[in-house]
């Protein structure tokens, strides 16, 4: 008998707002669809379907929220005091109506504009201080209860069933469950925003008291974790849901988490590619106070050099944005115990580990968006500026740093991502995104991006770039049993794919050193070497493979250099490029108290006093002395390769004819490759959608393979 009642409700107001004949052309048909699913949470207009009802209970959007115990009485009336879910979808949408009036009222602004300029800067008075305090403070409690209101007859209409034993549910959703969502949602974020900013001293009224949640694994961060804030007669509750006590070991203070973003902040609202899982709850990123950032790391001269810096450990970077999903929860198991319930229990959930939600005894997918810590970790750092920068970099060597983009979970596998000349790992925007996409590859896989100055000896990259590898393995892993310590996956592009094949090799380039020099000055500099700073080249000339890669993949990687290094504009700007004075000072030093002028046209002093792009040239030393290298027989390797003529000459598939443009097929073509992939485009064949497909497909065909 309720069902009929709410579908005779709910008729009679589709009669009330909808007289209207289906469109016959595209534009009509858009208008109508915008106009049925259009609401008070994505317009500052309510939904046709809760104006049609103010309609009949005599009432306009702005005489409703300015009178709105009133506006109630009457709708309630309307529907005789039957709560159905049809109505508990209107009046979720009024109190937030009524909480955006509220929030852009004078009496809730704290900044009190003045009514004329020339008394802008005069005082209250003592007693108009305090009533505007009381008006304000009455105002915000007012918009805390229309918010609180909000969630509660939202959520009760998610979960009517569950609160009222009644089989509504339907297979399909209509625009009130849609739009019931979108009201819980926003509303939770509102909340949750405001509750947050009590920190910074915004609502110094609201009083925190710490509780303890019973039968919940919870730990704190910052000022958020384990507190009760009271709102006049309103409480919320804040938890952290933490099953793998990452959060736990994340803790250090009170500020841990410097700042909550959500979803719906500005800063996330531009992402070109957006991957989430649907659900319930409100996403956010939690920005960890003592993150690094590359922009806002002081500089050292050579007297205050940082001989932290030097070590390895020091340039590792766990995620400093955390995924989190909030989840507001009424207390309250029925209808009315939820509508007229003044306390909220908000849990914060890490969604990488918590994929449902249990609410009234049924599980619920949780909401997450897996791009949001991505995209802020790459706004705040601006790589792609940095990546030019430390290329063109005099003064100060910066040494290859790692970032890991999600907490370290020992249960994944890992993929590193190399980048190329001048560039960062800002480059891998595409693939990255897409992998968080593959609900596959995104339970089974974690990035790892490697940040190098491109201008340094390619060497020197190699030394610098592998010992932070193995680091990051030892500091994760000591005993090397995870998941995570096998398997892994190393991907480069171009000088990152040259760099990577070195990390696989187990070659020992110091005894190579005799094939390709024939000059007298290069034996005596190699002798002079030999005798005293034995040790420090050795370590930059043995190359052995990363014992926890297996797979690689290379993409347009001039394994036997490129001509266009020595094109005009290309030598140009290899001039531009120079060796940073610290690396000559301290890292070569042994080869400048030999004579400069002397070591530096020697075959080492090329291989260590010439810059990275100078030795991606095809008639450098550094190409003739890795041209030959092997790869260890346990990784299997892929090419991918560009063809930026769109086609192949004369049916060559495998000839000169091949080139993206700046690496042709011979330069990168290795011989026992698992596949060579020949995909239309240039030399950035790496953002190209096609190759992002390939690599998703060779991730999984690597994982299948450990099956």
């Amino acid at each position: 008998m309720q069902n009929l009642r709410f579908y005779g409700v709910f008729a009679v107001f589709l009669v009330l707002s909808a007289c209207t004949t289906l469109p016959n052309n595209k534009t009509a048909q858009a208008k109508l669809i915008q106009s049925a699913r259009t609401n008070i949470s994505t317009t500052t207009r309510l939904s046709d379907s809760t104006q049609s009802v103010l309609l009949s209970s005599g009432y306009t959007q702005e005489e409703c929220v300015a009178d709105f115990d009133k506006c109630l009485q009457s709708v309630d009336e309307l529907f005789f005091n039957e709560k159905n879910k049809f109505y508990l979808a209107v009046i979720a949408e009024l109190h937030y109506a009524h909480a955006l009036y509220l929030q852009n009222h004078d009496d809730c602004r704290h900044d009190f504009p003045p009514f004329d300029d020339y008394y802008a800067n005069a005082p209250l008075d003592e007693q108009a201080q305090k009533q505007r305090q009381l008006s304000q403070q009455q105002c915000f409690l007012t918009y805390v209860k229309a918010l609180n209101n909000t969630i509660n007859y939202s959520y009760a209409h998610l979960f009517y069933d569950n609160l009222t034993g009644d089989k509504t549910a339907m297979p399909i959703a209509f625009e009130n469950d849609i739009k019931a969502q979108d009201l819980y949602h926003v509303a939770s974020h509102a909340l949750i925003d405001e509750v947050y900013k009590k920190q910074y001293g915004a609502f110094a009224f609201t009083k925190a008291n710490h509780a303890k949640a019973d039968g919940q694994n919870l730990s704190a961060i910052g000022h958020l974790l384990d507190e009760r804030y009271q709102m006049a007669d309103y409480v919320v509750n804040l938890h952290v849901i933490d099953n793998n006590d990452y959060f736990h070991s994340l803790y250090k203070g009170e500020d841990t988490v410097s700042e909550l973003i959500s979803i719906y902040d500005s800063r996330l609202a531009n992402l070109q590619t957006v991957n989430t899982r649907s659900g319930i709850g409100v996403g956010y990123v939690g920005v960890l106070a003592d993150r690094y950032a590359t922009q806002k790391q002081p500089k050292t001269d050579e007297k205050n050099r940082s001989k932290a810096h030097d070590d390895p450990a020091t340039r590792i970077y766990p995620i400093g944005h955390v995924l989190l999903t909030g989840v507001a929860k009424p207390q309250g198991k029925s209808l009315d115990e939820v509508l007229n319930s003044h306390t909220l229990d908000v849990y914060f959930f890490n969604p990488y580990d918590n994929k449902s939600v249990e609410i009234l005894g049924q599980n619920y997918p949780l909401f997450v968006n897996y791009s949001a810590s991505y995209a802020m970790w790459l706004k705040e750092n601006d790589l792609d500026k940095v990546g030019l920068s430390n290329m063109l970099q005099k003064q100060e060597v910066s040494l290859p740093e790692l970032f890991m983009l999600e907490p370290y979970n020992p249960d994944k596998k890992v993929v590193i991502l190399v980048h190329g000349l001048a560039s960062s790992p800002a480059t891998w925007v595409n693939f990255t995104n897409n992998l968080l996409a593959d609900p596959i590859l995104r339970d089974n896989y974690q990035v790892w991006q490697i940040f190098y100055s491109t201008n340094l000896p390619m060497l020197e990259n190699r030394y610098q770039i592998q010992k932070l590898i193995e680091t990051a393995y030892a500091k994760t892993d000591p005993e090397g049993k995870h998941k995570a310590s096998k398997n892994s996956i190393l991907i480069g592009h171009s000088m990152g794919g040259v760099i990577s094949r070195m990390m696989l090799s187990d070659d020992d380039l110091w005894s190579r050193l005799d094939e390709i020099d024939e000059k007298t000055q290069d034996n005596q500099v190699k002798k002079l070497l030999t005798q005293t700073y034995q040790d420090e080249f050795l370590n930059r000339f043995s190359l052995r493979a990363l014992p926890q890669v297996d797979t690689a993949v290379f993409i347009s990687s001039p394994f036997r250099g490129t001509d266009y290094a020595e094109r005009w504009f290309t030598r140009m700007a290899r001039r531009i490029i120079r060796l940073p004075l610290d690396l000559t000072q301290v890292v070569v030093t042994p080869l400048v108290n030999l004579g400069e002028d002397e070591v530096y046209d020697s075959t080492i002093g090329s291989l260590y006093l010439h810059n990275g792009a100078s030795q991606l040239s095809d008639r450098s030393a550094f190409m003739a002395l890795t041209k030959d290298i092997q790869i260890n027989d346990k990784v299997r390797y892929y090419s991918v390769m560009g063809n930026h003529k769109g086609k192949l000459d004369n049916g060559d598939v495998a000839g000169v004819a091949i080139s993206d443009g700046i690496v042709p097929y011979e330069s990168s073509h290795l011989e026992g490759a698992e596949r060579e992939i020949i995909i239309t485009g240039g030399h950035s064949i790496h953002e190209n959608p096609k190759t992002v497909r390939e690599l998703r497909k060779i991730l999984h065909e690597h994982l299948m393979s450990q099956k």
